[in-house]
């Protein structure tokens, strides 16, 4: 990647991800959906920011946070997983989202496909290097 400052921007990480050689990506339905907007209602009905507020994002991963759960669209492309992964990683690692609410939720199925995808890249990032 040859970038060595804090921030990555979304250039570099799609640069990086046009590299690696992935295979087509398999969407990633919203957790939004009719069976599970119940679990959601609450947040849902208090506006489509309250979800975003309520883990503390801002910018590009209260965009993905929202379109993925608010917004019921699914993940279509690497760089828009990378991007989720990110989003809902600072949010866990900053203390909003709690195991709780991924169970209430319904986000363990993408979690763990969003681990997953990360996995892949990784992988192809390295086979591309070697």
């Amino acid at each position: 990647m040859n970038n060595f400052k804090r921030e990555t921007y979304p250039k570099v990480i799609e640069e990086f991800l046009n590299k690696c050689t992935l295979p087509s990506y398999k969407p990633l339905d919203s957790p939004n959906s009719t069976s599970n907007r119940q679990n959601l209602e609450k947040w849902l009905s208090k506006g489509e920011e309250a979800i975003a507020d309520f883990l503390g994002v801002s910018n590009g991963d209260r965009k993905i946070i929202k379109r993925w759960i608010v917004g019921s669209e699914i993940v279509s492309s690497w760089e828009e997983a990378f991007k989720l992964a990110k989003a809902l990683r600072n949010a866990t690692a900053h203390g909003f989202l709690l195991p709780t609410k991924v169970s209430q939720w319904k986000l363990k199925p993408g979690f763990e496909r969003l681990t997953d995808n990360l996995g892949e890249i990784v992988a192809s990032g390295l086979k591309k290097i070697i």
